[in-house]
């Protein structure tokens, strides 16, 4: 799957929509918005078809039922890993927050993740794990 014509200013629009929308689980976290994003610069998703949860612990349970122990082994299988320093626009990146690991998309020197009300901005290289998405 390779990126569409105009995937720059796509990825801009999809940060953009997301930009004030409040966090809600299986539908405004962190995978629903590093998804939109990966459609917008591919038009298509490796993730369609993740089962639908509405709590931390139904998507928890999901990836359990897949196989996997913990999100970065998941996105494991679908993604190459990569040094953060390496990720380019584009690319998933996961940073350790308070409430968790936060996983983001990378846009310039910084990486766009859902907060309680919306988009949250960090540099990108504070990541402690990035995968190239293409």
């Amino acid at each position: 799957m390779g990126k569409v014509t105009g995937w720059e200013r796509a990825l801009v629009e999809v940060c953009h929509a997301w930009r004030d929308r409040p966090f809600a689980w299986g539908s405004a976290d962190c995978l629903h918005f590093c998804i939109a994003c990966e459609r917008a610069m591919t038009g298509a998703s490796v993730l369609d078809g993740f089962p639908n949860y509405r709590t931390e612990r139904g998507g928890y349970r999901h990836m359990r039922k897949m196989g996997f122990r913990d999100i970065p082994s998941f996105i494991d299988s679908k993604f190459s890993r990569v040094p953060v320093a390496a990720a380019r626009r584009g690319d998933w990146v996961m940073l350790a927050q308070k409430t968790g690991p936060a996983f983001g998309v990378v846009v310039g020197r910084d990486v766009a993740v859902m907060s309680e009300t919306g988009l949250s901005y960090y540099p990108a290289l504070s990541g402690g794990m990035a995968w190239h998405v293409i």
